[in-house]
């Protein structure tokens, strides 16, 4: 099964370039420590697509591992998070609210056409099932 990926939308303000994905959760799994669920040490994993917020096309995948730090505020540290594109991957890192709410974090570098990447993510639940992801690129 092949598939075709076309490079995402960006756009340009000054230097930095914005980078804007929608990703369906498709291949995720939420592992419970001690068997059940909101303990600290819960962790996700996910491999999912990932498509140009614009066009709705598929550019590439997402793929990491979250795990609980703070079960009272549902802080997950994230790291690295792997954004597998056409021309490179860009590797995010930082901490994500479990309620959905944005929370930049770091981009710490990349390969091919995004190698020394740096700049922030902003990710946010769109629904259960949609994640927006914000990529800003400096320089």
């Amino acid at each position: 099964m092949a598939a075709t990926l076309t490079l995402p939308s960006v756009s340009r303000a000054g230097h930095p370039t914005i980078l804007h994905f929608r990703e369906p959760t498709t291949n995720g799994s939420a592992i419970n420590a001690a068997g059940k669920a909101n303990r600290q040490g819960d962790y996700l994993a996910w491999d999912d697509p990932l498509k140009d917020a614009k066009t709705g096309k598929r550019v590439g995948r997402v793929a990491g591992v979250c795990m609980l730090v703070d079960v009272k505020t549902q802080v997950y540290d994230c790291g690295p998070v792997t954004y597998i594109l056409s021309g490179g991957t860009i590797f995010a890192d930082g901490l994500l609210l479990g309620s959905g709410k944005p929370i930049p974090g770091p981009i710490i570098g990349g390969t091919g056409r995004y190698r020394d990447a740096r700049g922030t993510i902003t990710v946010t639940a769109v629904s259960p099932a949609i994640t927006d992801h914000v990529i800003r690129l400096e320089g």
